[in-house]
């Protein structure tokens, strides 16, 4: 990121600073929006399968192409926005502990509401799982997993004021970018040579997201329970350390699956 990028984006996000997420006051921030929709999730795909049963799949290039491109550009605002406020905090000399383990960091406002905006995209991307029912594309238990325990886990990590969460979140919106990017060339029929990569990338983020939680967490415990030296909860931690391990298990097996197994030549790889 170009200093002149980071300055405008820190111009930009500016008026943010003292912005809060509070549970209950913020729209959509009540534990019923993600636990009913992830319910409202699940039934609509086993109707939708059941509409399309005798029906063609229904064909939407374009449709789909701008579906992904809007989901990599706001990956891309919200990757830049993030990293903008982490490079101004550790340019005020804070060290990579402080970085993942300081009140301050999570209280800044700016950093809240891109954990917010982050959480919302949550929601437009389970229309992911509805285009491929619509299509009549393969839904495979991962693809399904992953959106619902995403739309849970991100609402937790903040009510759970979790500190170090800016690791998985913003190396998970750069492997958006590139995801959503991909999916959309996929769908106006553009070759793409680099999905293993892209899939190697998935699993390495689950691996940084599950030590960085991890260090913070025995942070936390090593000093007594004490939040003042790691922010957060044991609430959040145990979550957000829980989903990163099943996350890293299902996209390994997936990978071995696609890539590693006899039949992964002869089988194009599906949409995770």
């Amino acid at each position: 990121m170009t200093a002149v990028t980071g300055t405008w984006m820190t111009a930009a996000l500016a008026p943010l600073e003292s912005w809060r997420f509070v549970r209950g006051v913020t729209p959509m921030s009540r534990v019923a929006w993600p636990i009913v929709t992830v319910l409202a999730y699940f039934a609509t795909l086993r109707l939708l399968a059941r509409f399309m049963r005798e029906r063609k799949p229904m064909i939407m290039p374009r449709l789909i192409y701008w579906h992904n491109m809007v989901l990599s550009g706001a990956s891309l605002v919200l990757f830049v926005s993030l990293a903008s406020i982490i490079l101004e905090q550790w340019v005020h000399n804070l060290t990579f502990k402080q970085l993942i383990c300081s009140r301050d960091v999570f209280n800044d406002g700016r950093i809240q509401a891109v954990y917010y905006v982050n959480h919302l995209f949550k929601y437009w991307e389970l229309v992911d799982t509805v285009l491929q029912v619509l299509r009549k594309k393969p839904v495979p238990f991962l693809h399904q997993y992953h959106h619902a325990a995403t739309l849970v886990l991100t609402w937790s990590q903040i009510v759970e004021y979790s500190a170090c969460q800016w690791v998985p979140i913003g190396f998970n919106l750069f492997v958006h970018i590139l995801m959503y990017w991909y999916y959309a060339q996929s769908a106006i029929k553009v070759r793409v040579w680099w999905k293993r990569h892209l899939t190697t990338l998935q699993c390495v983020q689950f691996v940084v997201g599950v030590s960085v939680a991890s260090y913070a967490y025995w942070v936390f415990i090593a000093a007594g329970w004490d939040d003042t030296a790691c922010y957060g909860t044991p609430v959040g931690a145990v979550t957000g350390i829980g989903v990163l391990l099943s996350y890293l298990f299902l996209f390994v097996r997936f990978y071995i699956e696609t890539y590693k197994s006899p039949q992964a030549a002869k089988v194009p790889a599906k949409k995770q």
